[in-house]
């Protein structure tokens, strides 16, 4: 793989690089920011590993010509870093190149390993969300009864899901794509279904309506 090359890496990141250039100037504070360090960069470099071990089944040592690539090349990326930047991302987001996707969530409650898939017409709104969190395109995590949901850490949401209400989604839980969720999920659990149903847990296969 070519990203395991650590000279070809750093050339490829200054093509994405040039071949953005003429973003040139709306980057560069954005790469003062990231590099200032603090809470901030270390959750970005964690959503970086996630984003590279699904790629390329590797974690950087160095997190920078990955940050430049990501950043250059996936709207997504994009997206996320601009709301892990606040208070400046009022700012950045207003600048081009993003994809139609929708953080509500408090900053603070975000933890790192963010991983999203495409992203196109997905909307987040959650309490909080745990580490290494993964979703998929057309997803829905809103509001509905009790408010919104509180989601553990290792969740996987498959695309065009649905999980809506003041619900705990418990650790290391899968929901396949277009599963509907209105209920708890315990931990270790793997969801299918238009009307969700637990299909294992503790490793276990079972068959449970929620």
């Amino acid at each position: 793989n070519i990203l395991l090359n650590k000279p070809m890496l750093n050339i490829r990141a200054l093509v994405y690089f040039l071949k953005y250039s003429i973003y040139l100037p709306l980057f560069l504070p954005i790469l003062f920011v990231y590099l200032l360090g603090g809470t901030k960069r270390k959750l970005i470099n964690e959503d970086i590993d996630a984003i590279s071990s699904f790629s390329c089944g590797n974690r950087p040592k160095n997190h920078l010509p990955y940050f430049i690539k990501y950043f250059s090349d996936l709207k997504e990326f994009r997206s996320q870093v601009y709301f892990r930047l606040k208070p400046w991302s009022f700012v950045f987001r207003t600048l081009p190149g993003q994809v139609g996707l929708t953080l509500n969530i408090p900053q603070d409650k975000l933890a790192g390993g963010l991983y999203i898939h495409h992203g196109h017409s997905t909307q987040i709104s959650a309490r909080s969300i745990g580490k290494n969190f993964s979703i998929h395109h057309n997803c829905s995590v809103a509001h509905g009864k009790g408010g919104v949901p509180e989601i553990g850490d290792n969740v996987f949401i498959g695309t065009g899901a649905v999980v809506m209400g003041g619900i705990r989604i418990g650790n290391n839980v899968k929901i396949g794509a277009n599963a509907t969720v209105f209920k708890d999920i315990p931990d270790n659990c793997t969801v299918v279904g238009g009307k969700a149903i637990i299909v294992k847990r503790e490793g276990r296969k079972i068959h449970e309506e929620l």
